[in-house]
């Protein structure tokens, strides 16, 4: 189980912040589980205690696009037991 859960509506290989924050998340220890919309790697590269996983949604836009990222988020991340969300 990871001790930190990261949801990122984005690419976290091309989000600089992202990347900065998920490395040092890595470096003080905590194994960390990415949920992301889009998950190609752009050629940045994590620590081994990172796990990169690609929630898909189904919708293309409106109101309904944030329904679905929080359906799909929630449902990436029942049953995990991590420390941090």
């Amino acid at each position: 189980m990871p001790d930190v859960v990261f949801a990122l509506v984005a690419n976290p290989f091309r989000n600089s912040r992202a990347v900065r924050q998920i490395r040092l998340l890595a470096s003080e220890g905590y194994s960390v589980l990415v949920l992301a919309v889009d998950d190609q790697s752009s050629g940045v590269s994590f620590p081994a205690s990172v796990e990169v996983r690609q929630v898909s949604i189904n919708t293309s836009g409106g109101p309904l696009k944030f329904w679905e990222i929080n359906r799909q988020f929630s449902a990436a991340a029942s049953g995990l037991d991590a420390r941090h969300f």
